[in-house]
């Protein structure tokens, strides 16, 4: 009986291990969520993001001729960090009237808390929520 429970234990602690693990640290999140919205307002990649995969609309994406390669004013920035699954979740709103933009990002670090993707969804004007 007393094996039994103590095997039980030990596979739910290895069950659970890599759940709540993490890798990196909230520091490795803000600083690769510094490094996304620093590219987008300059409009050149940083070294840190020019690794990684990048994807657009749910497509494999150039990260130095797609929307990363035109400098924005951000208007608005909500980012979310999450240290158990080393991703952050970035919202940004760029309201020039000439290229409005609602922009959501995840950027997912790997083992060693660098940038491994990058992976965004925006919408513009004849887009959903634009005229």
């Amino acid at each position: 009986m007393y094996s039994s429970i103590v095997t039980f234990h030990v596979a739910l602690l290895s069950a659970l291990a890599p759940i709540t693990a993490a890798t990196c640290t909230l520091q490795n999140l803000q600083d690769a969520a510094s490094a996304y919205t620093s590219s987008v307002a300059a409009g050149v990649p940083s070294a840190a993001l020019a690794k990684a995969l990048y994807k657009e609309n749910n497509k494999d994406a150039n990260i130095t001729t797609g929307l990363l390669s035109t400098p924005m004013k951000i208007d608005h920035n909500k980012t979310l960090f999450d240290t158990t699954l080393c991703a952050t979740y970035s919202e940004l709103i760029i309201t020039d009237p000439k290229a409005p933009y609602v922009i959501g990002t995840q950027v997912h670090l790997d083992n060693n808390s660098t940038v491994a993707l990058v992976d965004t969804i925006w919408t513009s004007t004849g887009d959903w929520l634009f005229k």
